[in-house]
């Protein structure tokens, strides 16, 4: 039978309106099928960047002890770490964690009953990870509500604490004079040094090569670790060497004594020592730490109150 003109008219509306009407709906399912698939995925874990600092300026420019300003001060300060603008202090004489406004002084109580935190670094999820001397314990605190977990336990005078990019701690124990490797879950620990003396500050380079300063053997105050568990000796003859800290270029501040006095002497990338900055504080001298503008510092001796801070050139 012939479809007259008019109904084929009105049959190709009718098949353009379905057509659009298709489109919409496949538009409209697609839109919520992929909202639901967006909404339902993880969400991406926030890895904290490692901080990218120079210290190749203080070759030229030692810093000059006039300039030390006092930040806070507190019963027995020891542990300190600078973090996302915020410095953050263990209190020995009260087994307590303070948040500092580096700026202002006012402190708030982060967490209590930490018996001796030391070094301290963030894990993936931004918490503190620090050592307890005192207990012989790593633990994780959160910097938002002061919750404190333990990551792992079993250690001898556990101070100083270093993240490889893998995630893995390496962790130095004064007592023992070991150096344990520690999985981010905190369950499967390895000793991959023995017989240090002292062992406190420790950083740790891309390549997987730990640094430890040895407190107590001046003749040799900074060792270098392998993976396969050799070693040899990085810098010789400086006193009392408590304190590491890397820059992006493997230049490395070294926190440690002169004649008693609290002293910063930066080993190159190139090898050479240079001497950054002589302060009237007595041994030990915990830190620096840095947020790139400043060093923080203070001294772990007995009877001393107060956290400084220097302005980098």
């Amino acid at each position: 039978m012939a479809i007259s003109r008019k109904s084929r008219v009105l049959l190709a509306g009718l098949m353009t309106v379905l057509i659009a009407a298709g489109a919409v709906l496949f538009f409209v399912i697609g839109t919520t099928a992929t909202k639901v698939v967006e909404d339902s995925a993880p969400e991406p874990t926030s890895t904290p960047r490692p901080l990218e600092i120079f210290f190749g300026d203080l070759t030229a420019n030692s810093l000059d002890a006039a300039d030390l300003r006092r930040v806070a001060d507190f019963e027995q300060p020891h542990g300190i770490g600078v973090f996302d603008g915020t410095l953050y202090v263990s209190d020995w004489g009260e087994d307590k964690i303070y948040a500092v406004d580096p700026n202002t002084g006012d402190k708030r109580l982060l967490a209590d009953e930490l018996g001796g935190a030391h070094d301290m670094v963030l894990d993936d999820e931004g918490w503190i990870v620090t050592p307890l001397y005192k207990e012989g314990r790593v633990v994780r605190v959160d910097r938002k509500s002061g919750a404190v977990e333990e990551l792992a336990s079993g250690f001898a005078g556990p101070n100083g604490i270093a993240r490889a990019r893998s995630g893995y701690y390496y962790v130095s124990n004064a007592k023992d004079g070991t150096v344990v490797k520690l999985s981010p879950d905190g369950k499967r620990k390895l000793t991959v040094a023995r017989g240090l003396k002292e062992p406190a500050g420790i950083v740790v380079d891309n390549d997987n090569i730990v640094r430890v300063a040895q407190y107590a053997d001046p003749r040799n105050p900074v060792v270098q670790i392998f993976d396969n568990g050799k070693r040899s000796v990085v810098v010789r003859n400086l006193a009392a060497a408590e304190s590491l800290l890397y820059d992006e270029r493997k230049n490395l501040l070294i926190g440690h004594g002169d004649s008693g006095r609290g002293t910063v002497t930066m080993f190159t990338g190139r090898g050479g020592l240079v001497r950054v900055l002589t302060t009237s504080l007595p041994v030990p001298l915990v830190g620096p730490v840095t947020d790139g503008k400043y060093l923080y510092l203070q001294s772990a001796a007995p009877g001393q109150t107060g956290v400084y801070r220097i302005k980098l050139p």
